[in-house]
C-alpha cells in the first residue's frame, strides 16, 4: 500500500478508535453542558452535555469508557448542591439509561438497514430513557432532598413534563447525529471494501478518468508496470501501459479510446506483451471495459490484466502432455470413448477410429457406426451388458470381436465407468477401449504351453509311479526266490519306501494342482496301505486321525512320506508285540507361522530304559532324523511316555512350486 494510502488509513483507523471517540464525545459533552439553550416562553432550558451522553452510550465499544463519560458528564456545569450529591442525582439516571441503549441499541437499532427507521428509533429510544429514568428519578430525588414522598415528586414530573421538549429535541438532534454517523461510516466501510478488493484482486488493475489518465492501479498492475500508484495516477495511461505485438514487436493502439467511444467491452489481442518502466517484458491477457456513473454515461475506463508466463508454460506442458498421451494410446493400440446419456451420441478420442478400421468422416457420434463394425455374435451380449451396468450402477467390461471392412477379425476389450452429476444421476459414461489381438493369440500360445506341459508332468508323474510299482514288484518276485527271513523283511521294508513315494506321484497325478497335494489325503492313504501291507487288524491295531488340510509340495511330502513310512512301520512291528491291542494317533496340523506339526504317537510297550534314539536307533531312525533334520531343514523330537511319540516341526519353503 502506498503513503498516501497509508496516511488515510491510519487517518482512519485513528478516528474509529475508541480513545478518540471516548476524548472527543467527552470535549463536546463538557462544552455543551455550559452552553444551556433556554427555550422560549418555557422555564425549560436544554442540557446538550447528554447528546453527546447519549450518542457516546451507543458509540464506545467499552463499558468502562461508557460509565467515564457519563461520570463525567454527570459532574459538568455549575450547581448549587453539594459535588457528591450532584453525582449521585445524576447517576441515579444515567447509568440505567447507559444500560438500556447500550443494550437495545447493539441488538435491534444496529441491525436496521433502513436509515430513517433507524433514526425515528433512536428518538424513540430516547424518548423512552428520558420518560422511564429522567424525569421520574430527577424529580423522584428532588422530593427527597425537600423532605417529601418520592412518588409524588415522580408523579408530579409525569404530570408537568418539564423535559418534554427538552427530550424532543435532544432525540431529534441525536438521532440527526446517529444517522449522520451511521452513513458516513457505511460510506467509510463501503469505501475499505471497494479498496480492499481492489487490492485483494490477484489480477492487475487499472482505473482511468474520462481523459484516459490513471485514477487508481493495484499492487499486481505495479508489478507488472514498475510504477507506482503514487508516481503514475494523473499520467496518460499510454506511458504506462506499454503494449506492443509478440510477433511484430510494433506497439499496439491502446484500448482506452476505443471503450470510450464505443461503449463497450474490449479484448486485448492475443500475442501482447507489456514493457514496463524498467524494460522487462510479459505477455498478458484480457480486456478492458467502460465505468459508467448513475446516470449511466462513462466516466472512466478500467483495465484488468494478468501475466500469462506461467499460463503459458502450463499450456505447453499440458500440450507436450496431451502429444506423450496420444502417443501411449498409439502404441498401445487404445482409444478413449465418452456415452452421453442424456443425448445418447458417442464422441471418440485418441486411437478409436483406426481400431474400428474406419475413418473418421464415416462416423456421425451415432451407436449405428460402431454396430457394424462389432461381430454380430457380440453385439447384443455387449448391449444388454452396457444397459444391465446403467440399471444397477456397476462398471462396463466386454471383451468382444471387431470385423474390419477387409474381413479380418480383431479382439478388443472395452471398460467404461459410470459417472453422476450433483443430483446423482446417471450424466455420462467414461471408457477405453483397446485392441487385445496380439495379447489373446499369446495368451492362447501360452495356454497350450501350459496344457502341454501339464499333460507332461502328468504322464511324468504316471510312469513314475508305474515304474516305482514295477520296481516293487520286482523286488516282491526277487524276495520270493529268497528263504532268507531277514532278506524278505529287508525288500519288504524296502517296498513300502518305494509305495510311499509312489503314493505321492499317484496324487500329483489326480490333482488339480500339480505342484502341492494335500497332505491330510496322503498321510490316510499311506496308513491305509501300510495296514494292508503289514497285515495289520483294526481289531489289534486302531489308527486314530486328528488332521486339517495342509498342502505342501512334492518336496517336502516324498520325505515326509518316508518318515511316516518308517514309524508307523515301527509301530506295527514293534510296539504291540504278540496279540497286544494298542492305538497309533497321527497329528497335522498348520499354525498360524506356517509351520507345520506333525505327530505320530502309539501306546505300545515303548523302549529300553536309556535309550538314545539318535545313537542307539537302526537305519529306520537313522532315515527319520536325516530326512526331517537335513532334508526338511525341521525338527525331530522323540518322547517316552505310555508309548513312543514323534513329532516333526517343519516348514515348506524351501522349494519352489513346479508349475
Amino acid at each position: 500500500m502506498k503513503h498516501s494510502e497509508q496516511e488515510s488509513a491510519i487517518q482512519i483507523k485513528l478516528m474509529n478508535s475508541e480513545p478518540f471517540r471516548f476524548v472527543l464525545l467527552t470535549v463536546l459533552g463538557v462544552v455543551a453542558s455550559y452552553v444551556n439553550v433556554r427555550i422560549p416562553y418555557t422555564e425549560v432550558f436544554i442540557e446538550g452535555r447528554w447528546l453527546f451522553g447519549f450518542m457516546g452510550f451507543a458509540l464506545l465499544r467499552h463499558w468502562w469508557t461508557a460509565f467515564l463519560l457519563a461520570c463525567i458528564l454527570s459532574i459538568t456545569t455549575v450547581y448549587e448542591m453539594s459535588f457528591l450529591t450532584v453525582l449521585v442525582g445524576n447517576m441515579l439516571y444515567a447509568f440505567p439509561i447507559l444500560l438500556v441503549i447500550r443494550l437495545l441499541h447493539a441488538r435491534f437499532l444496529a441491525r436496521l438497514r433502513n436509515l430513517i427507521k433507524y433514526g425515528v428509533a433512536w428518538l424513540l429510544l430516547i424518548l423512552v430513557c428520558y420518560q422511564v429514568f429522567t424525569t421520574p428519578v430527577i424529580w423522584g430525588f428532588l422530593a427527597f432532598l425537600d423532605g417529601q414522598p418520592i412518588w409524588q415528586g415522580m408523579l408530579r414530573g409525569w404530570c408537568e413534563q418539564p423535559f418534554l421538549i427538552e427530550s424532543l429535541l435532544v432525540g431529534i438532534i441525536s438521532a440527526l447525529a446517529m444517522m449522520v454517523v451511521r452513513s458516513t461510516s457505511a460510506l467509510r466501510a463501503s469505501q475499505r471494501e471497494l479498496a480492499t478488493t481492489l487490492y485483494s484482486i490477484g489480477d492487475a488493475v487499472i482505473a482511468t478518468d474520462i481523459g484516459g489518465r490513471i485514477a487508481r492501479m493495484n499492487p499486481v498492475a505495479e508489478s507488472l508496470t514498475g510504477w507506482r500508484e503514487g508516481e503514475a495516477v494523473g499520467k496518460p495511461l499510454d506511458k504506462i501501459f506499454y503494449i506492443l505485438n509478440e510477433e511484430t514487436r510494433e506497439p499496439i493502439e491502446n484500448p482506452v479510446q476505443r471503450i470510450l467511444e464505443e461503449g463497450c467491452v474490449v479484448g486485448l489481442a492475443n500475442h501482447t506483451l507489456l514493457m514496463a518502466r524498467d524494460g522487462t517484458e510479459c505477455p498478458i491477457v484480457d480486456s478492458g471495459a467502460p465505468i459508467r456513473d448513475e446516470n449511466n454515461r462513462i466516466s472512466g475506463v478500467v483495465l484488468v490484466f494478468r501475466d500469462q508466463t506461467e499460463e503459458r508454460a502450463a499450456q505447453k506442458i499440458l500440450e507436450e502432455s496431451n502429444d506423450r498421451l496420444l502417443l501411449a494410446l498409439r502404441n498401445a493400440r487404445m482409444g478413449i470413448w465418452e456415452w452421453n446419456i442424456a443425448t445418447q451420441r458417442m464422441t471418440l478420442y485418441g486411437e478409436y477410429m483406426s481400431l474400428l478400421g474406419i475413418s473418421v468422416a464415416t462416423f456421425d457420434g451415432n451407436l449405428t457406426a460402431v454396430q457394424k463394425c462389432v461381430h454380430p455374435d457380440d453385439w447384443e451380449p455387449g448391449r444388454d451388458t452396457f444397459y444391465r451396468m446403467l440399471e444397477v450402477g456397476s462398471d462396463f467390461d466386454y471383451t468382444y470381436r471387431i470385423v474390419w471392412p477387409d474381413g479380418s477379425v480383431h479382439w478388443m476389450r472395452s471398460y467404461g465407468k459410470l459417472e453422476y452429476d450433483e443430483y446423482e444421476k446417471p450424466r455420462r459414461i467414461l471408457g477405453t477401449t483397446q485392441d487385445i489381438t496380439e495379447r489373446r493369440r499369446q495368451e492362447q500360445q501360452i495356454k497350450t504351453a501350459l496344457a502341454e506341459k501339464e499333460t507332461l508332468l502328468r504322464e511324468l508323474y504316471h510312469r513314475t509311479k508305474n515304474t516305482m510299482q514295477i520296481i516293487c514288484a520286482l523286488l516282491d518276485f526277487q524276495a520270493e526266490l529268497s528263504g532268507d527271513t531277514y532278506v524278505l523283511e529287508a525288500f519288504a521294508e524296502t517296498q513300502n519306501r518305494i509305495q510311499s513315494m509312489a503314493l505321492v506321484h499317484e496324487q500329483l497325478y489326480q490333482s488339480q494342482d500339480l505342484s502341492r497335494i494335500n497332505l491330510r489325503k496322503y498321510v490316510y492313504d499311506l496308513a491305509n496301505l501300510l495296514m494292508k501291507s503289514y497285515q495289520i487288524s483294526l481289531d489289534n491295531v486302531n489308527i486314530m486321525f486328528d488332521m486339517e488340510d495342509v498342502l505342501v509340495l512334492i518336496d517336502s511330502a516324498i520325505p515326509c512320506g518316508l518318515i511316516l513310512n518308517e514309524l508307523i512301520s515301527n509301530a506295527f512291528k514293534y510296539a504291540f508285540p504278540g496279540d497286544r491291542h494298542g492305538e497309533i494317533h497321527i497329528h497335522l496340523s498348520c499354525t498360524r507361522d506356517n509351520i507345520i506339526e506333525l505327530c505320530v504317537a502309539d501306546n505300545g510297550v515303548g523302549v529300553p530304559a536309556n535309550f538314545d534314539f539318535r545313537r542307539d536307533g537302526r537305519l529306520g531312525l537313522e532315515n527319520i532324523f536325516s530326512l526331517g533334520e537335513g532334508q526338511l531343514r525341521g525338527h525331530v523330537q522323540f518322547t517316552v511316555h505310555n508309548g513312543i511319540t514323534c513329532c516333526l516341526h517343519f516348514r515348506d519353503n524351501l522349494h519352489a512350486p513346479r508349475v
